[in-house]
């Protein structure tokens, strides 16, 4: 990580180094709790311009009032229109691109599935194509099932593109742009949607993770997060972390001018202390909980972390190794009692990226040197040419 490289850096050139947030990585935060860090704090906005106001929005009644889930909540509707009527500009942020979540057949339950990885195909109607976001397998898109050359071929989930139909379909009259990797992929359009943005030639922005942070949107006061449980979800003991991180991100591109901005947040999980303190701007009262739940279950900054993970065009050989390496971790682990906890091997979240099966597995504990020791011994022990493995110190993510 490109913060930890930076203070092992200072420290070798005897240099002081500055980390910079608005939402500090909770290792990071606890640093400066127990004083291995200085803590300073900026106290207000520039010019004392007042924090967003930030509204919930439980997707489940909407759900409930409307037979099905809504894209976009009434709570949502009411306010885009209503800023687009003050000639405001709004930005509505949905991290997955594309049009959908996943095409199944509806008479024989076919999944449109990538062949190289084990995720589904995702629809891209403006160029007629289903796609792998992993490897960028592409095919066109079939009015038939290859299975049952049915033509009932369903849609679920939304991405930006969906998105973007959706609001025409409810605002035909506004200026609408996307952002994402597949409108920006030509060199310069990210820079020509930004011009239009700050010109007032675009009423409302959809965009993916990319319009989240380091930009500065004078003139947008309505930010609608579309699907806050995404990130909540995932696979991570730091995904409530995140989610925070990423929310107050976003909520922070509205009101940066000189009208005070609102966010509408939609989520199935309106309690989940994570958004309750995103909608208080209140990090240190999520940084409290967000440690004791670290605490309790000895996760990091209380632990270190090593992932190995195993890869391999041949499932077999990968079961094997993955097993016999597991069985290997445990006997080094061993000889240093309750210090050292071994957790899989396990098949990864992502089992198969661009035609390679993957396992992984952590290596946990509060001594560094015994966990690189460790990940040290195995691959010095590994022999099977057929299984590739890597360590990942202190893990970004476990995908």
């Amino acid at each position: 990580h490109a913060r930890d490289l930076a203070v092992v850096k200072a420290k070798m050139q005897k240099a002081v180094v500055v980390l910079g947030s608005a939402t500090p990585g909770i290792r990071s935060y606890y640093n400066a709790r127990t004083q291995k860090y200085a803590f300073l704090e900026l106290t207000q906005r520039v010019q004392n311009r007042p924090l967003p106001r930030i509204d919930i929005v439980d997707m489940k009644a909407q759900k409930e009032a409307h037979g099905k889930t809504p894209i976009l909540s009434d709570t949502m509707t009411l306010a885009i229109a209503e800023t687009l009527a003050r000639k405001e500009q709004s930005l509505l942020f949905l991290n997955k691109r594309g049009f959908d979540t996943f095409l199944v057949c509806g008479d024989c339950g076919y999944n449109f599935r990538c062949p190289n990885c084990a995720v589904a195909l995702k629809s891209h109607l403006a160029e007629s194509i289903i796609k792998c976001h992993y490897c960028d397998h592409t095919q066109k898109s079939m009015p038939l099932c290859p299975n049952c050359r049915s033509g009932k071929i369903l849609s679920y989930g939304t991405g930006t593109q969906k998105l973007e139909k959706e609001i025409e379909r409810l605002f035909p009259g506004a200026r609408i742009c996307r952002m994402d990797s597949d409108t920006t992929a030509r060199k310069g359009s990210q820079e020509e949607i930004l011009c239009a943005l700050e010109q007032k030639k675009i009423d409302i922005l959809v965009g993916t993770q990319m319009i989240t942070k380091g930009h500065d949107f004078p003139f947008i006061t309505l930010v609608g997060v579309i699907a806050a449980d995404t990130s909540l979800n995932m696979p991570d003991f730091r995904a409530s972390e995140k989610t925070f991180q990423m929310l107050t991100q976003v909520a922070g591109r509205g009101g940066r001018g000189t009208v005070c901005g609102r966010v509408i947040i939609q989520t199935f999980n309106p309690e989940h202390y994570a958004l309750q303190y995103t909608q208080k701007h209140d990090y240190p009262s999520f940084y409290s909980d967000e440690i004791e739940f670290r605490r309790a279950l000895q996760y990091p900054p209380f632990s270190r972390i090593i992932c190995l993970r195993l890869s391999s065009g041949k499932k077999d050989a990968l079961m094997e190794t993955a097993q016999e390496t597991g069985r290997k971790a445990r006997e080094l682990a061993a000889r240093h009692g309750n210090a050292v906890e071994i957790i899989g091997p396990s098949e990864s979240p992502l089992a198969k990226i661009r035609g390679q099966y993957r396992q992984q597995m952590l290596i946990k504990g509060r001594n560094s040197r015994i966990l690189h020791a460790i990940a040290f011994d195995l691959m010095e022990k590994h022999e099977t040419s057929a299984v590739k493995i890597t360590v990942d110190v202190d893990p970004e993510n476990f995908m």
